[in-house]
């Protein structure tokens, strides 16, 4: 005769594996005729399973081994259907059974297809985007639109200790921005770079000086292409690359090998732009969407800027795609804030509404009070004897002089031949298998 047993806990109403009529008591293997191994959280060994529904999710089905009342091997004594999670038991002898199941393994392009909740199911832009509001918004009177709440896209970085990963949070924890029709996935960092207790930093160190981003002291703290050694304060440390708090940021880890060297687009937006191609806003260009600003951004989208006639505004106007580095390290795009929302919505200041719900904004983020960071993206002309740079404050965008520490998250590409493992959320982030 054979007996089958379903572990799907469907069919056991209210009852835990432990209580199911067919286990039996077992002194080799503690209390129950089935123990339960998963595979532990850094890949290093199996540990017994706690929970009292079957593994799921994270796991799937790996081995059996089972033993007769004698201690012989049975062979073949279980088949299990991992489609509907069931074991089958092909004998009738009482046996002692260790079922073995392991971290699900996948790659980016797997968490596409698996469609989680608020992951674009089309490129918007150059990236499947996560598009939402952040978990503590999700009310009738802040998401009256019912915008799909981003808790799912949680990654670690630097370590596979997940247990470290989220204790040690601010040095380790990441979002995902988006994935690439290649599977390259873009990371921003969880909460801003923090250095010897100062966690704000400028771009540069005047605001009278003309400084594109290749050329600024804040992509050459980030990349590790500062020469000082001094604290912090002084303005000339390696803030990520190279820092020794964040040692898998050094350039002969394993994690320094999967970041992408990328060419980083990059130029200004002025005040008044007109494109002769695309019906763009003439005012304030940030006023369009986050679709027209990665066009703009991405250098596919020519623009023409007006002159401005004010005696005391001149103009330093670098065109979008005229300017780029090959690195690894880099800045959100506007666009990348907006479109973190959705496809349709502007930031810009003069909307006059301070919205802070896009689960990108680093106030859902970061904790220490950070309130704005800086983008990549200069304003272009020097007003008032400063030059600006567009940054995100208070939830929308606006300009600040280059000399103001603001935060920063740095943000870069991995490789689209790394192994993920998780569920993407804070207490089960997706995991980087190196």
């Amino acid at each position: 005769s054979m007996i089958t047993i379903f572990f799907t806990f469907k069919t056991f109403i209210n009852k835990p594996l432990k209580e199911l009529p067919e286990v039996k008591l077992s002194k080799s293997i503690g209390k129950n005729v089935f123990a339960i191994m998963v595979e532990d959280d850094n890949g290093d060994g199996y540990q017994e399973y706690e929970g009292e529904e079957w593994p799921k999710e994270v796991y799937s089905f790996s081995k059996a081994e089972c033993l007769d009342n004698s201690g012989n091997k049975i062979e073949n004594a279980i088949n299990f259907d991992t489609k509907s999670n069931t074991a089958t038991l092909n004998t009738n002898k009482t046996i002692y059974c260790t079922l073995y199941f392991d971290i699900k393994k996948f790659k980016a392009l797997d968490i596409v297809a698996s469609k989680p909740t608020g992951l674009s199911q089309e490129l918007v832009g150059d990236l499947y985007r996560y598009q939402g509001i952040a978990e503590k918004y999700n009310t009738e009177e802040d998401n009256p639109n019912n915008l799909p709440v981003i808790n799912n896209n949680y990654i670690c970085f630097g370590t596979k200790n997940k247990t470290d990963c989220i204790k040690y949070s601010d040095k380790y924890m990441y979002k995902i921005i988006g994935i690439t029709n290649t599977g390259q996935l873009k990371l921003i960092k969880k909460t801003s770079i923090i250095e010897d207790q100062i966690n704000k930093f400028q771009w540069w160190t005047d605001y009278l000086t003309d400084i594109d981003w290749k050329n600024s002291l804040l992509y050459k703290r980030l990349n590790g292409k500062s020469n000082g050694n001094n604290s912090a304060s002084d303005g000339n440390t390696n803030i990520f690359v190279k820092n020794p708090y964040y040692e898998y940021m050094n350039d002969n880890t394993k994690w320094y090998s999967i970041i992408e060297n990328h060419n980083w687009l990059y130029g200004d937006i002025i005040e008044n732009i007109k494109s002769e191609n695309f019906n763009v806003k003439t005012v304030y260009g940030i006023e369009n969407s986050g679709i027209i600003l990665w066009q703009i951004e991405t250098g596919k989208l020519p623009t023409k800027h007006y002159e401005k006639t004010s005696s005391s505004i001149q103009q330093s106007v670098h065109q979008w795609g005229s300017l780029n580095v090959e690195d690894k390290i880099a800045l959100p795009y506007i666009h990348d804030y907006y479109l973190s929302y959705n496809n349709s919505r502007d930031f810009s200041y003069n909307t006059n509404d301070y919205d802070k719900t896009s689960w990108m904004y680093i106030e859902n983020n970061d904790i220490r009070n950070n309130t704005s960071e800086w983008t990549m993206t200069r304003m272009g002309s020097n007003m008032y004897d400063s030059y600006f740079v567009w940054e995100i404050e208070r939830g929308f965008v606006f300009t600040v002089n280059l000399k103001v520490a603001i935060a920063t998250r740095p943000v870069f590409y991995v490789t689209n031949n790394v192994i993920l493992s998780g569920k993407g959320t804070e207490n089960c982030p997706y995991m980087i298998n190196i």
